[in-house]
Order: structure tokens, then sequence, then C-alpha cells
């Protein structure tokens, strides 16, 4: 199995950096504090992220080298929660994803591999096409961020709460 790289989650983004949450004046905003200075950091990311972004969270931060007329030098990459890293940058959703079913990481998706990206169904867009090696017909995929996860109570496993998703 190969490592995730940095570089190929995080793009062109260098000097991953920890921080402290102190506010979120806008959608695309947070203030901060790292290496004891205040800092607006951009959020790519729109949802409301209520029970992630709290005073006193941990974000990861990650200075953008190819954006040098932003009013923010940093980008939120991601949040603690309970010691693990939440990735926070919807534009790197599907990257993540691709490599997780390549790497047969997520399970039911076990021997299955992507056929190609971004594909057009009706009036419908999809994240990916996938094939099962010896399955009888191509699925589809779409990647939903998804923050906030609760004990299932009548099951083993996780319930999964996705803000406005349609059936």
């Amino acid at each position: 199995m190969s490592q995730l790289s940095s570089d190929r989650v995080l793009g062109n983004f260098k000097d991953l950096q920890k921080a402290v949450f102190t506010g979120r004046p806008n959608r695309f905003t947070v203030e901060c504090l790292t290496n004891n200075r205040k800092e607006r950091a951009y959020l790519p990311n729109p949802g409301r992220l209520w029970e992630l972004l709290l005073p006193g969270k941990e974000l990861y931060l990650a200075r953008d080298l190819q954006v040098s007329e932003r009013s923010t030098k940093y980008t939120v990459v991601a949040v603690k929660k309970e010691g693990v890293p939440v990735l926070l940058h919807t534009h790197h959703a599907n990257t993540v994803a691709k490599w997780l079913i390549e790497q047969e990481m997520i399970s039911g998706l076990e021997g299955y591999s992507i056929v190609k990206p971004q594909v057009t169904m009706g009036r419908s867009r999809f994240d990916f096409l996938l094939i099962f090696i010896t399955g009888p017909s191509p699925r589809t995929m779409k990647i939903v961020f998804c923050y906030t996860c609760l004990d299932h109570l009548q099951a083993e496993g996780r319930l999964f709460l996705v803000p406005r998703a349609r059936n």
C-alpha cells in the first residue's frame, strides 16, 4: 500500500502549521492564533461546521504559494477533532477519495476501480464511474463531505448525517 503524500493531497500548499481557532467572521474566513499572532485564514468550505469550529480547537493551516494577491496568507486545511485531523478543504475531497478507493481502504468498495472521473448521466453529475473487477455493471459515486457522525443505536457501525442530501 502506498503512502498518501502531502503533496498529492495538499497540492501547492507548503509549510503546514498549527493554529488555534478563535472565530469565523464569515463563511470563508476564520480568525486564529498562530505563532502567538492573530491571523485570518481562508476557509475553502461554506459548511456550517458548528460541531468542529469551536473556540480553542486546533487548526492546520497551509501557506498558499500561488496566491499572492489574497487578503489572507493561510488556508485552513483541517481541524483536529477527538485527536484526529478532519479535512475541511473541500477542493481536495475527490483526491483523497480517489486514493482511498485505489488503495482499497473503503469498506465495501474493495475490488472496484475508477473508470472515469466527473461523469454526467442525464441531468446528474457524479464524481466517479466505478467498475468492479469481476462485476456485471459499472456504478457511479458522489463524494459528499460529512462531518457529523453519531453511533447508530440499532446496528453496528456509524450513522453519518449529510446536510441537504437527497435520495
